[in-house]
Order: structure tokens, then sequence, then C-alpha cells
């Protein structure tokens, strides 16, 4: 999902059901977009970056994308996902009549609101799509077409508050959940660990890491090792950002350790790996 603009011209039609003009860079956090896509299946966008935040429901059929250096994420009815700012990738219908609602968001608080929220990037249950939610903050847009006023943006921050509430509720694992939200929340700080996250959990490490690779098919260290490494490629791609500072970004307080583990999974250098 590329920025709004691009999500206006896309191999089939998308309705929107309201959207902001005007764009104002400096507003902490802004709906875009509240949308409605219904598409026969294949392609919907060949390939788009993100410059924004998006909760994505799938209402009917099997939604699809393929994000660059991370792989498939498959959404079905009764599951919402989650994209983050400058992620790459391509958008799918794999059966006919898939039909999705989306809310867009944008802003210098917009990740970090997500977060405080209890979400993070990745793909969540919710058998209950919240289709009035989105409607009203469509008919709040519509009435007011700037996208930052209060109330706008308390049905937004009640919106996300509902669906961390549902992805908690219905997740197959709440120590694993609640494991994943302080990996993916704070991931760039170096400090955290598996000792951090278990002190936190109040729970033992064999019995984090047993649920874990119940769930997941790894451990945690493996886990936030992986998120990192990943986080690190793609910044190392998009960016021209000096690579001691990256690393430490990317919560490697380390610049040696940090080149070694990226040669170690690319075969590359940092410097090698962002020419190549």
């Amino acid at each position: 999902m590329q920025n709004s603009d691009a999500l206006k011209t896309p191999y089939f039609n998308i309705e929107t059901i309201a959207s902001v003009t005007g764009h104002n860079q400096s507003t902490d956090i802004r709906v875009d977009r509240v949308g409605h896509l219904c598409v026969p299946r294949g392609v919907i966008c060949p390939k788009l970056t993100t410059d924004y935040v998006c909760l994505l429901w799938c209402v009917n059929g099997i939604y699809q994308d393929e994000t660059e250096g991370e792989g498939l994420y498959t959404i079905c009815p009764g599951e919402f996902g989650v994209a983050l700012p400058g992620k790459t990738l391509s958008m799918f219908a794999l059966q006919e009549k898939t039909e999705i609602r989306f809310v867009i968001f944008t802003g210098s608080r917009a990740v970090e609101e997500l977060y405080k929220a209890g979400l993070w990037e990745g793909l969540f249950r919710d058998p209950e799509p919240p289709l009035e939610w989105l409607d009203r903050i469509a008919t709040h847009l519509q009435q007011d077409n700037h996208g930052y006023t209060n109330t706008i943006t308390c049905d937004l921050h009640d919106l996300l508050l509902y669906s961390a509430n549902q992805a908690r509720k219905h997740t197959p694992d709440r120590l694993v959940h609640d494991a994943l939200q302080l990996i993916h929340t704070q991931y760039c700080d170096s400090r955290l660990n598996v000792q951090f996250i278990i002190e936190s959990l109040h729970v033992s490490r064999g019995t984090l890491t047993h649920r874990f690779k119940n769930v997941l098919g790894q451990t945690p260290l493996a886990y936030l090792l992986n998120l990192r490494i990943c986080e690190a490629c793609r910044l190392l791609k998009s960016t021209a950002m000096p690579i001691a500072e990256l690393a430490q970004k990317c919560g490697f307080s380390d610049p040696v350790y940090f080149s070694q583990i990226i040669k170690k999974r690319t075969g590359l250098s940092p410097r090698a790996f962002r020419q190549q």
C-alpha cells in the first residue's frame, strides 16, 4: 500500500468512503482515508511503498500481500492486518469478490499511537470487523474534510483500542501476544532482551520459550533477532542513514556485532548490501 494518491489508481477500483484534502505534514496524527475495496481474483496493485499506517480488514474472500524482505501475509475473513510506513509490497485477491475495508492515518505520532493502543505490524484475529467504527470515522471525515479534528482523532483512538482488545481477546496464546507486543514496540531499544521480557511478564524463561515455540515455531530470541535484522536490511536499502546510527536504531548497540550479523544473514557487509 503506497501513498494515498497511489491508492486512487489501482488495478481495480477502490471505493473511497471518505478522504481528506490539503495534506498537512505538520499534524501529529490525522486520518487520511477510510476505504472499501471489492475485487475479482487477481492483482490489486503490483507494487506500492507505504508512507502511512494502515489497518485492513478482510470481509469476504482472501486478501494477500507480499512484502519485500518479509514474505507473504494472507488475511482471511475474521482477521485484520497492520502495515507500517516504509514497506514495499504487492497486493492480491486470491478469491473472486474479495472484499476489504481499511483506514489509513499519518503524522509524526501515528506509529506511537498504534503502539500505545496495543497493536503493531502483523496479522491479528477479529471475528467481528468494526464496520460501524469505520463508517463513523468516514461520516466525520465527510463533515470535516481536514482529517485532524478532535472528534476524528478520538474516533481513531477508540478504533485502535477496540481492535487491540479484539486482537488480544482472540489470540491463541495471550502470553505470546503480550511478548510480541513488547518485542515489536521496543525492539529498537538495545536493552530489550529475553530477560527483560520474562521479568516484565512475570514468567519463567522456560515457559515463555515453550509457548513461543508452540505458536510461532521459534524462540523469543530468534524472533527478536530476525525482526531487528529485517528492519536493518530495509533501512540499509531505503535510507542513507550512517551505518552506526542505523545499527542503534535497530537495537544493535555494537556496530561490529551488527556488521557480523548482517554478513552472516546476507553474505555481505552492511555497506556492500546497501550498494548491491
